[in-house]
């Protein structure tokens, strides 16, 4: 979808391929004849307004290889022409202004590819004509002139100038200021949810207190400001300038100079002054302690911005007291120099002479470092947290008995989106933490700080680099575990780093069996005599014994020949146990388990449970054991229905019972469930508790007393294979209404509305009562209800793809909806697949099947729909706003556009296959992104609601909803596209890859 304008925005009427070639202007006016020739390849051309931005005149229509001619007529100001060509010198332009040859030439200037991925040129001629004052500003800043004297900083300040020239591509500048001491960011730009405008000049002085600060210009792109540029003066002298060097990041450092004389850092902090000359080759250099870097501030690279090539630079740092090592990494010997002094005392040389080693592109890396003795210290050496100088990681709170404490610091490098981690647990086989978060990035040059505290257990870390370099690009990382470090990398080459660990000071300790241990082994009188055989095939294989109890596990067999026999024998506290055996190849491994000499168990791991973190898929399989002298303590797999409560522990006559028994499979940190209220749209509860997860093999009990009224209880799966080793069972007032032993589900949804024990149920608010009932046949089913061709709300979709129903069911849901006119709208994939019935407030009841012809998917395979209108007159009371019932958490009411902008608003719902959905809104005139979803590098949940609402300036917008696979939200998703109050767009369940509409202006 392409829009434009605002309520005040002047009416864009883009010209024919061939306007007349006789127009009169009147004598305050521009007269303008423009020759365009096209090649073979599409172009456009538009002309801005150097004042306002704002495109006076557009040309989008013109066949290829022809010639085309446009005279028109402009109000009195300076103008840029600019023609975009798909094709680097393709298309010719010639301008005149009042029949005097202006400007000619073509599109050859690379900006970039456009939004189909195709690359962009550019030609830019700027005009006016001779009757009109020049309004375009200076491109090229000049340093500013002297300021009155009334304007000037203090004597004891320093004064901060930024003159900024933006390019064709504005959107991508941006700028920080930041106070090194203590943190903070002092000023940015632009303006918080803003952008800049292309080709404009910003200026920007501020008045700052003597201390240390660091500028960052950034370019989002990283070819820097090839149109644009920015000079940074301080204190009246220019320290930083840039006009046409491309570049992502550059970074410099402001001390005030002799503005504010001789500096000296806070709370005994020590001042590191240092000196960096740069040579034909790449340069790191980092500020570290105990092998760890101490912030992400202190790394510099011509890679970050910090530096470049062949150039000699200046820092300043004031560092808590404490030792540091410097260390300065190039690819070249000798290549890079360093200067350093620690508060103004003896300064140390050196160059980057030392062999370091050989990265993975087959070249040499040298290095070159110094101490920094703590001994440098003006005031006796405090500990390394003590300074406010500093924002150093956070003290990790201690964790319980019988946890491991893990901590992970990283640093990233330049290229940070190659880096990701995980922790996995070797005894469940499954992971148990992971960064990034999925569908991210980490930023480059960033620092993430993890601290977790573990259940007793057998661990493994792995650090991932996907190019397969490392962090030998500026970065770093350590893990710690219980306090003490277990692996580290500072700068270094891999693909993976690995390290495993166990236990904790009060976990027991887990010592693996070797290979083939011992066959006699004593036994004391309480504990159980294990004897087992293992064999192994072709495939790798371990085995653990895990504690049904604390699910610890107590002994492990990881390291065990192929093709061969291995037999172990060891004693175990009475207790109960379960065994595991875990293979990547199905029935490749045999297990035989005795018990006092008796033979227990014997099988093979068979049983799939998904792909390791080596992608590989692994296979289990498991035996329960004990003794008979044991008492048994595991808890009950299949849960039975609970027993009758004591009165002292029944609810109340009015309230509603509700019970969940959870007996959790082998992978239960995928497993959570929720319980929320449908009238307020409020969570009444969930398990697991927040920031855990739920233990494997484990039984779990909750009991709740509700007041009457509607909920919705939903158990999921993060995997989507629901619970193939456990199970659960959902009971109401003492009646089991859900249960699932083996059944697959990503989630499955229950409305709960107490039955008979809360009575007849009435909507507040005059809300109308929805009952609705639903029969599945053997083919895919969704629902919705709609108002206005929009869904209500993401609570008011079913589908048996998102676990709320399942094919060849009957399902009933009820609902409090705001008096209003709706649309139920069900599609199925066969005709008269599946039924409904439906009621409002207790009355008529309407009935229906999918027997509507609908359309034709992408597969080929047609769709049945049918529907009911819901009436508002069926509400008990005479209709409100649909915004007036609170039983609904609906969109947000929009905030009204200032005069002379375009109010856009999306409201998107996502089917169940999110990953596949993204958007954008494209400036036509600029030729760039101005809004997009989802996050860069992330993607929405799957039946998730998004709302958006922006204010955008005076232009020419087209918005496209994009489905990579190329069915669009046929799954139960829809969107709509608002623009001033009107909907320009919508679809719901319906099949594309791409959606789009061209929009303009307002009122």
């Amino acid at each position: 979808v392409s829009f434009e304008g605002g309520d005040a925005c002047p009416e864009i009427t883009p010209l024919p391929s061939t306007s007349p070639t006789v127009v009169t202007c009147s004598g305050d006016e521009i007269d303008v004849q423009l020759k365009v020739t096209l090649g073979n390849a599409f172009a456009y051309w538009v002309v801005i307004n150097d004042k306002s931005d704002f495109p006076y005149q557009a040309g989008y229509e013109m066949s290829r290889n022809e010639e085309h001619t446009f005279h028109f007529c402009l109000p009195c100001d300076s103008y840029s022409f600019v023609l975009f060509s798909q094709s680097k010198g393709d298309s010719q332009y010639s301008l005149s202004i009042s029949d005097q040859e202006a400007s000619a030439g073509n599109a050859n200037l690379f900006i970039g590819n456009g939004q189909d991925g195709q690359p962009t040129y550019f030609g830019i001629a700027e005009f006016t004509d001779n009757k009109c004052p020049t309004k375009h500003p200076t491109v090229s800043p000049a340093p500013s002139t002297p300021m009155p004297t009334s304007e000037r900083c203090d004597d004891e300040e320093i004064t901060f100038e930024l003159d900024l020239s933006t390019d064709l591509f504005a959107p991508e500048t941006s700028w920080q200021l930041d106070d090194i001491l203590d943190g903070s960011t002092v000023s940015y730009g632009p303006e918080q949810y803003n952008t800049f405008m292309p080709l404009t000049e910003y200026y920007s002085r501020l008045c700052l207190p003597c201390g240390l600060y660091e500028f960052t210009m950034k370019d989002a792109y990283g070819d820097g400001l090839p149109n644009g540029s920015y000079t940074l003066t301080i204190n009246s002298e220019i320290v930083k300038a840039n006009y046409d060097t491309p570049f992502s990041s550059q970074i410099t450092t402001i001390d005030g100079g002799s503005t504010c004389g001789e500096f000296t850092c806070p709370d005994g902090g020590m001042m590191i002054n240092l000196s960096v000359v740069t040579g034909a080759s790449f340069t790191t250099w980092a500020f570290l302690t105990d092998s760890t870097p101490i912030d992400p501030v202190k790394i510099g690279s011509t890679s970050d911005g910090t530096m470049e090539e062949n150039g000699n630079y200046s820092f300043s740092y004031c560092l808590p007291c404490h030792s540091y090592s410097f260390v300065i990494t190039t690819n070249e010997q000798e290549a890079s120099s360093y200067t350093i002094s620690v508060n103004e005392g003896t300064m140390t040389s050196g160059t980057t002479d030392t062999f370091g080693g050989v990265d993975i592109y087959g070249e040499v890396f040298y290095v070159g470092s110094v101490e920094i003795e703590a001994s440098d210290c003006p005031t006796p050496s405090p500990s390394l947290s003590s300074s406010p100088s500093i924002s150093s990681a956070p003290t990790p709170s201690p964790c319980n008995e019988g946890e491991v404490s893990f901590i992970l610091a990283l640093l990233t490098d330049i290229f940070s989106s190659e880096t990701s981690w995980d922790v996995f647990d070797i005894v469940v086989g499954s992971e148990v933490l992971s960064g990034p978060d999925l569908g991210s990035s980490y930023l480059s040059n960033s620092f993430t700080y993890i601290h977790e505290c573990l259940p007793c257990g057998a661990y493994e870390f792995t650090m991932r680099d996907s190019y397969g370099d490392g962090l030998d690009n500026g970065g770093s990382f350590n893990v710690t575990v219980d306090g003490e470090i277990a692996l580290s990398s500072i700068n270094q080459v891999f693909s993976t780093e690995t390290v495993s660990f166990e236990g904790g000071d009060a976990c027991p300790e887990i010592t693996p069996l070797p290979s083939t241990s011992p066959t006699v082994v004593t036994c004391s009188g309480d504990e159980i005599d294990v004897q087992l055989k293992v064999t192994l095939g072709n495939a790798f294989a371990y085995w653990v014994v895990i504690n049904d109890k604390s699910d610890f596990p107590y002994q492990a067999g990881y390291e065990m020949s192929r093709n061969e026999e291995h037999t172990f024998h060891f004693c175990l506290p009475c207790d109960s146990y379960s065994f595991v055996l875990f293979s990547q190849s199905k029935g490749d491994s045999q297990y035989s388990l005795s018990i006092s000499d008796q033979e227990a168990s014997a099988g093979n791991a068979n049983l799939f449970i998904g792909n390791g973190q080596d992608g590989q898929p692994t296979y289990f399989g498991i035996a329960e054991f004990t003794d008979n002298k044991c008492p048994t303590k595991h808890p009950t797999v299949s849960p039975a229905p609970s027993t009758p409560m004591p009165t002292s522990e029944r609810c109340d006559d009015e309230e509603i019972t509700f019970e969940l028994d959870l007996s959790t499979d082998l992978f239960a940190p995928e497993t959570s469930w929720q319980l929320d209220d449908i009238l307020d749209g409020s969570t009444v509860s969930y398990g697991p508790e927040q920031y855990n997860t739920f233990m494997p093999l484990t039984e779990y009990y909750s009991r709740l007393c509700l007041p009457c009224g509607l909920y919705e209880f939903t158990m999921k799966d993060a995997y989507g294979d629901g619970l193939p080793n456990g199970s659960y069972t959902l009971t109401i007032n003492s009646e089991i209404v859900k249960a699932n032993y083996d059944t697959p589900f990503s989630s499955q949804i229950t409305t709960i509305d107490g039955g008979s024990t809360c009575g007849e149920f009435t909507c507040p608010d005059g809300g109308m009562m929805i009952n609705l009932s639903v029969v599945t046949g053997a083919s895919f089913t969704t629902w919705a209800f709609l108002t206005d061709s929009t869904p209500i709300d993401p609570v008011k979709i079913g589908s048996t793809s998102d676990g709320t129903m399942e094919e060849n069911g009957n399902y009933s849901f009820s609902y409090c909806l705001p008096c209003h006119s709706y649309s139920f709208v069900i599609t199925t994939n066969e005709q008269e697949a599946s039924s409904y019935t439906i009621s409002v407030n207790e009355g008529t009841m309407t009935s229906g099947t999918t027997d509507t012809f609908g359309g034709v998917d992408i597969y080929g395979e047609v769709f049945y729909v049918g529907s009911v209108e819901i009436e508002a007159s069926d509400c008990p009371t005479p209709s409100p706003s649909l915004s007036s019932s609170p039983s609904i958490s609906s969109a947000p009411t929009p905030s009204p556009c200032n005069e002379g902008e375009v109010s856009f608003i999306l409201a998107l719902l996502t089917d169940i296959f999110s990953s596949e959905t993204s958007w954008d809104v494209f400036d036509i005139v600029v030729g760039s992104e101005v809004l997009s979803g989802p996050d860069l590098g992330s993607s929405y949940l799957s039946n998730s609601f998004t709302y958006i609402h922006e204010c955008l300036p005076c232009g020419a917008y087209e918005f496209t909803m994009r489905d990579s696979y190329g069915d669009g939200l046929d799954n139960g998703g829809s969107f709509n596209v608002t623009v001033d109050g009107e909907i320009a767009l919508s679809s719901i369940n319906q099949v594309f890859s791409t959606e789009t509409v061209s929009f303009e202006g307002g009122d």
